[in-house]
């Protein structure tokens, strides 16, 4: 009896014994799942930042580039600015610089001075451009968000742009030989009106010309036989003869030939003041005073 109760409380002790020691196996073989998991669970976290970071440092390289690009491209057409910038996509900023030194003065460059030259002094522009990219890293990868890209040039002044201002006779002669004028015309584009000199030569204007400014001979005669229209002041040296034409201004005639100065026909109109050196002879129409 006592020998079979012994048993049957070692029997016991032993069953409970192996269900303890199978709580533990599998308590182990959870510990190792779950440290399994965590551990692919961190590496595939680690995996898409470490590709989005690489993603976002391409894009925001390629950003700080685009910077460069356009920054020399406004430098060479345009008035240099301090800063240049896109709040687009590709998003930059670039910041100028200038130096009045060939080349580094040491192993440190030292000479650079923010902004856009001051003189033409200047030797080398700096430009500095931080790019940022469109789709940011994630799972706290940023260290590719921003890039910088340097970039130095020589520096040449552009010279100011010239300015032609109109000034002088559209149409200068020294010595005219051919005295005709056809469908000829002289515009206006400015407040100062052109002129058509001869140093010396006759003019005879024919039809289809149109000068809109003053018509001055210094040792000639004119002549207008039909059609010609002057929009301004007349002045020969020698006679003025006006068969079918117009002179908006004044005519000035100080020569005398075969006893006239200054003819006019029917068709022949003046709208100011003839000034001639002797007799006048007007069939047509003056629209100021005739001193001779």
């Amino acid at each position: 009896m006592f020998l079979k109760s012994f048993l049957n409380k070692n029997s016991d002790t032993a069953s409970r014994n192996d269900r303890g020691s199978a709580i533990i196996g599998v308590l182990g073989v959870m510990g190792v799942t779950g440290v399994i998991a965590l551990t692919i669970t961190s590496m595939s976290f680690h995996a898409v930042g470490y590709s989005t970071s690489t993603r976002a440092g391409v894009q925001a390289e390629a950003a700080a580039e685009a910077g460069i690009d356009f920054a020399a491209a406004k430098l060479a057409t345009s008035i240099c600015q301090a800063q240049y910038s896109s709040t687009s996509a590709p998003i930059f900023v670039v910041a100028i610089a200038y130096s009045t030194f060939q080349t580094s003065p040491g192993d440190t460059d030292t000479s650079w001075v923010s902004g856009c030259p001051t003189s033409t002094d200047a030797k080398r522009l700096k430009l500095v451009s931080t790019g940022w990219a469109s789709t940011l890293g994630v799972a706290g990868n940023s260290s590719g968000n921003m890039r910088k890209v340097e970039a130095i040039y020589p520096y040449t002044p552009t010279p100011p742009a010239y300015t032609i201002i109109p000034s002088g006779p559209a149409i200068y002669a020294y010595a005219q030989a051919d005295p005709t004028i056809n469908n000829l015309t002289i515009t206006q584009a400015s407040t100062t009106r052109p002129s058509l000199m001869y140093l010396s030569g006759s003019v005879t204007c024919n039809s289809g010309t149109t000068i809109m400014g003053d018509v001055i001979l210094g040792a000639g005669a004119l002549a207008i036989t039909s059609g010609c229209t002057i929009n301004g002041d007349l002045s020969a040296s020698s006679v003025v003869s006006i068969q079918s034409g117009e002179v908006t201004g004044n005519v000035n005639s100080a020569s005398v030939q075969s006893g006239i100065s200054v003819s006019l026909s029917n068709s022949a109109i003046v709208d100011g003041n003839i000034f001639a050196a002797g007799p006048v002879s007007v069939n047509g129409k003056v629209g100021g005073n005739i001193v001779a």
